[in-house]
């Protein structure tokens, strides 16, 4: 018997055995990471669509606030040009505009994290102005507050086409592009361009009566 020629079979069968413990090592090992790269790129899409969702639904609450912001009431009478005379409904009386400022709140405050730093900018400055109506109002009589909303309407309607225009920016834009964070950080208006924008406004240039209407009893 050649015991050189048995050596070198059991040495080939040592190999080849070896050889394919190896490979299916290999196997499994390569098959584990691929499913393991599968597995991470699952939870990545999960959490994409958590946040984009998130997204989503803040832009939907800011809309809302838009339309309610957007809401008139008439007062049955017509002005000369034969255009009925109205007044946001949040000023329908105190209980109104108090409910509107925790609506705002419960819209704004939650979301201010997944919006544009144009919206958020607009937000802060649309809270300002309810801040400064709020103190001028306090002491009213609830059935002269819609005067004071025949006064500043324009004010509400325009704050809701911006809160509208920016929201919509991101339906169109940010969807199609799948941009799951706003671009740039949040960044408010400067104090002069606060006044500027104040100084704008219909409350602002009302003032006035505004104030003849606050003091009526």
């Amino acid at each position: 018997m050649d015991l050189n020629n048995i050596e070198d079979k059991d040495l080939m069968t040592i190999i080849s055995t070896a050889t394919g413990a190896v490979i299916a090592l290999l196997s499994v090992v390569i098959t584990s990471l691929f499913n393991w790269k599968i597995k991470r790129k699952e939870i990545e899409l999960k959490i994409k669509e958590k946040i984009f969702d998130k997204r989503i639904r803040a832009h939907e609450d800011i809309l809302e606030l838009a339309a309610m912001m957007r809401t008139t009431v008439s007062t049955n009478e017509k002005r000369a040009e034969n255009v009925l005379i109205t007044y946001s409904v949040i000023f329908s009386n105190k209980e109104s505009f108090i409910s509107f400022q925790t609506f705002f709140y419960q819209k704004v405050n939650p979301n201010t994290h997944w919006l544009s730093n144009d919206l958020s900018r607009e937000l802060s400055a649309i809270q300002d102005y309810i801040a400064t109506i709020k103190i001028a109002v306090e002491d009213i009589n609830s059935k002269n507050l819609p005067l004071v909303g025949m006064y500043v309407r324009n004010d509400f309607v325009d704050f809701a086409a911006t809160l509208e225009n920016a929201s919509m920016d991101f339906f169109i834009m940010d969807i199609i592009k799948l941009s799951l964070v706003p671009k740039k950080r949040f960044k408010n208006f400067s104090n002069e361009e606060r006044q500027k924008r104040f100084q704008k406004s219909a409350y602002f240039q009302n003032y006035d009566e505004i104030i003849k209407v606050i003091n009526q009893k």
